[in-house]
């Protein structure tokens, strides 16, 4: 970085900091997934490197790629949110009105999809819990459905109905 300054976004910049597991490397990955001019192939590579990472910086990058947009490419944007979300580990949304306003924006683009129940799931949202059993209901032998009355049951959900 001392020798490049700021042209480290080229093709072997980018491909150092994706094996990098340097302290910087989470705000370094985040700056990537953040620039439209970098490959949408790459994508999903950057965002699996951070499975490999560890620390407070970590967190903070993966908190500001979930819940700030920063992409003018819609598709784009809702990938990184998606992946970043799903990557936080005991993180809890309802402490911050913004990042729960952001995170229902973001359910309600996955709404009825294998993302949205392990989303719910992962958080808590128990505001989400009648859209579950909705599905468990509307899908009762297909995956999702499981996969919905899977969560209900885990979440100690028996008391829902639909009367």
């Amino acid at each position: 970085m001392a020798e490049v300054g700021d042209d480290w976004n080229d093709t072997a910049g980018r491909e150092i900091v994706w094996r990098s597991r340097a302290k910087q490397t989470p705000t370094l990955l985040a700056q990537l997934l953040a620039d439209d001019n970098v490959p949408a192939n790459e994508l999903p590579r950057d965002l699996r490197a951070f499975d490999f990472l560890s620390g407070p910086e970590k967190n903070a990058a993966l908190v500001e790629l979930a819940f700030t947009a920063s992409s003018n490419n819609k598709e784009r944007q809702t990938l990184v949110s998606f992946e970043a979300i799903s990557r936080l580990q005991g993180f809890d949304v309802n402490k911050n009105p913004q990042h729960k306003v952001a995170m229902n924006r973001i359910l309600d683009g996955q709404r009825g999809t294998g993302q949205f129940v392990a989303m719910v799931a992962q958080f808590n949202l128990k505001e989400r819990y009648p859209e579950l059993l909705v599905m468990a209901q509307a899908h009762p032998t297909e995956q999702i459905g499981i996969e919905a009355t899977r969560t209900l049951l885990t979440k100690q959900q028996q008391q829902f109905s639909t009367g």
